[in-house]
């Protein structure tokens, strides 16, 4: 009975055992496994990487879009407080008497003599109070030399907008005798002051012929360019293609040889379509034009930046602003010392 009863359970201990098996993945689901996994993946990656790269180049865009908008924003501010403004011709007579820039292949493409407000220098019984000067104020174009050099310069490899500003001296006459002069503020090493009189033709004239003698001893680590805006279009200009609209010009006594094809169009000697200045000196106003280059921000830094192309593709990648400025500033020579 006993043995009965064991040779029972023995049995029925072995049928509620699991089944036991080998298991796994043959070596053609495995291949199959992978191809599938690969021909998904691969396409999403794809996806992912054109999406990143799609970001970057509308991030390169709208930052130049921003930075082109806010530097037009500070030249229309700049030149609405202009009195003068000298379009090519003017341009070619002061030129080589201007600061120098003290970086290569820097060319003057807009000129002007603006009303400067200086404030809290003059102290008063009353307290400080603010005086006026007149500044020479001069915004250039450097392009890249090319060379290999730009790559560890901190500016890119295309062109920048630069500003150089003279101020001249901050005069008062003293309130105990009114044939002396105190000056509160010196003026700018190399600072001639424009002299409309100078000239008997017209004030044009005489604003054109400064600064009346040698070359002014400017001193520019006194007061350095001020750089406004990088990765501008260095492309150049195409030959015998007129930029600028056609300006009129009322005076009869122009000089023999101003030509009004060319005579108002800056600079005189395009350095590149990505800063351009044409200006209407006798309603002392100026339409200025600055055109980006996004792609530069978005391509490896390089000594031959990718340049502009009328390619629809491309075109948008080279923003423009565009701005029509009016000079609101006035002549004061019975103030000036």
């Amino acid at each position: 009975m006993v043995k009965l009863l064991q040779l029972l359970l023995t049995y029925k201990f072995r049928t509620t055992q699991p089944a036991q098996k080998n298991g796994g993945f043959t070596l053609i689901e495995l291949l199959v496994g992978i191809i599938l996994a690969f021909l998904v993946i691969i396409p999403l990656l794809g996806f992912m990487v054109n999406l990143l790269q799609t970001d970057r180049q509308e991030q390169a865009k709208a930052n130049s879009e921003q930075e082109l908008q806010a530097a037009a924003d500070y030249i229309a501010r700049d030149v609405e407080q202009a009195i003068h403004i000298y379009d090519g011709y003017g341009l070619s007579k002061i030129q080589s008497q201007l600061p120098p820039h003290p970086d290569a292949n820097s060319t003057p493409v807009l000129a002007f003599w603006k009303r400067q407000i200086i404030q809290d220098v003059i102290d008063t019984p009353k307290g400080n109070d603010d005086a006026f000067v007149y500044s020479l104020v001069v915004y250039y174009l450097t392009k890249s030399a090319g060379v290999t050099g730009c790559v560890q310069e901190p500016w890119s490899c295309t062109a920048r907008i630069s500003r150089i500003q003279l101020n001249d001296a901050v005069k008062v006459k003293d309130p105990t005798n009114a044939n002396t002069v105190n000056i509160i503020k010196a003026a700018d090493p190399g600072f001639v002051l424009f002299n409309p009189e100078s000239v008997p033709n017209s004030e044009e004239d005489s604003m054109n012929a400064w600064p009346y003698g040698s070359t002014p001893s400017y001193n520019l680590t006194q007061t350095p360019p001020q750089v406004l805006i990088d990765y501008i279009d260095q492309t150049p200009l195409p030959a015998n293609t007129p930029w600028c609209p056609s300006i009129p010009r009322t005076r009869l006594d122009l000089p023999a040889d101003y030509v009004l094809t060319t005579a108002a169009q800056v600079p005189v000697t395009p350095a590149s379509a990505g800063f351009l200045a044409c200006v209407d000196v006798e309603n002392t106003s100026a339409q200025i034009s600055i055109r980006g280059n996004s792609l530069a921000r978005i391509q490896p830094k390089t000594p031959n930046p990718p340049g502009y192309s009328n390619a629809q593709s491309a075109l948008t990648y080279f923003p423009t602003v565009r701005i029509q400025v009016q000079g609101r500033g006035v002549f004061e020579i019975n103030q000036k010392s």
